[in-house]
């Protein structure tokens, strides 16, 4: 059994970012954004400086102790040293938000003088733009160790692979009835797509090396798309609705057999609908509104395996505010911001 207590809460932060003995996060207060940071263990405040207007609606793509990389709606790359002091990429970037970090390299995308798109590599802890080079490449990519696979800009029936120098590796163009969602990673050597097919959603295994199509399934109705998620060899999907039940589908990769699939029966008998969610070790952190809402005002913790209902507990929110944002679990730390701007803290109760 698992029980959580809400334990602080942080008014008018806007996000979070963990390292490995700090937490960072950004706050307004009355019109003034302030960057801080805390101790990661006990979260008691250790320094805060006035943030660079800059950092508005900024994301956090990078945390160690020592540095913290942001970019913002202006297309602009910030880092932070330990002291919070700032330092601005002068490059004219237009920063890519589904790229995953890789040794310290994410994928951008940027413009020359002639305004001309062009794909790079940036090397965050050298702060550096390494290479750029004019291709056709889509907002959609994924890093694997040696090699970068994307969608292709005006083709999103297509997905190229380039290694590390960007150069293309292979080209493979898919059948136009399914366009690209999304990259869920690589397993044994096959890259695994998410495609849209209209209202439904398929899986497409392909070999890294080649670009081969291994295997394509468009059967598993009960897929969901953008709440998709791969770990460990499985495939795992969960999703509700505002006026429906949760359903779950479980699949192994590497048989490209389903597992289990079905309703969640815990979350129906409680009139839940999940909304948001995020494993983390043998669990599933989740939010979920009341079945007949469209906002999520609930959080809970089901057992990953058997999908029991562990424990739930309604948020309170104040002005309207409800629950948007994905769990952030960090050891026995469970974070939630509402859109209200108040980051609700909650803590394992120790046995």
């Amino acid at each position: 059994m698992i029980k959580l207590f809400e334990v602080k809460k942080m008014i008018k932060h806007s996000q979070m970012c963990f390292a490995k003995n700090f937490v960072f996060g950004i706050q307004n207060v009355e019109g003034q954004l302030y960057l801080k940071k805390y101790d990661r263990t006990t979260l008691n405040p250790l320094l805060s400086k006035i943030s660079p207007k800059e950092v508005e609606l900024g994301h956090c793509i990078y945390s160690t102790d020592e540095e913290l990389i942001f970019v913002n709606m202006f297309s602009q790359i910030l880092k932070f040293d330990s002291n919070l002091n700032y330092y601005k990429c002068e490059n004219n970037l237009s920063f890519n938000l589904s790229s995953n970090i890789v040794n310290a390299k994410i994928v951008i995308l940027l413009r020359n003088e002639l305004n001309v798109r062009l794909v790079g590599l940036f090397d965050i802890e050298k702060f550096t733009l390494l290479w750029s080079l004019e291709e056709s490449i889509g907002f959609l990519n994924y890093q694997y160790i040696d090699k970068i696979f994307c969608n292709h800009q005006h083709d999103n029936f297509k997905i190229l692979a380039l290694n590390t120098n960007g150069a293309i590796i292979w080209q493979t163009q898919l059948n136009r009835n399914g366009k690209i969602l999304n990259f869920l990673g690589v397993h044994e050597d096959v890259l695994v797509v998410c495609l849209q097919f209209g209202n439904t959603y398929g899986l497409m295994g392909l070999d890294i090396n080649t670009g081969k199509i291994l295997w394509n399934r468009d059967d598993w109705g009960l897929l969901q798309g953008h709440h998709t998620t791969m770990q460990n060899g499985k495939i795992f999907s969960l999703k509700g609705g505002a006026f429906s039940d949760s359903y779950y589908l479980e699949a192994d990769i590497a048989t490209v057999s389903l597992l289990r699939y079905g309703e969640v029966p815990n979350l129906k008998k409680h009139g839940f609908s999940i909304f948001n969610y995020t494993l983390y070790e043998n669990f599933i952190y989740f939010t979920a509104s009341k079945i007949g809402t469209s906002e999520a005002t609930i959080v809970g913790v089901l057992a990953y395996d058997s999908l029991e209902l562990l424990w739930w507990q309604e948020v309170e929110l104040e002005n309207g505010a409800f629950l948007a944002q994905k769990p952030q679990v960090d050891g026995d730390k469970l974070y939630i911001l509402d859109t209200g701007g108040t980051l609700h803290i909650f803590e394992k109760e120790q046995a």
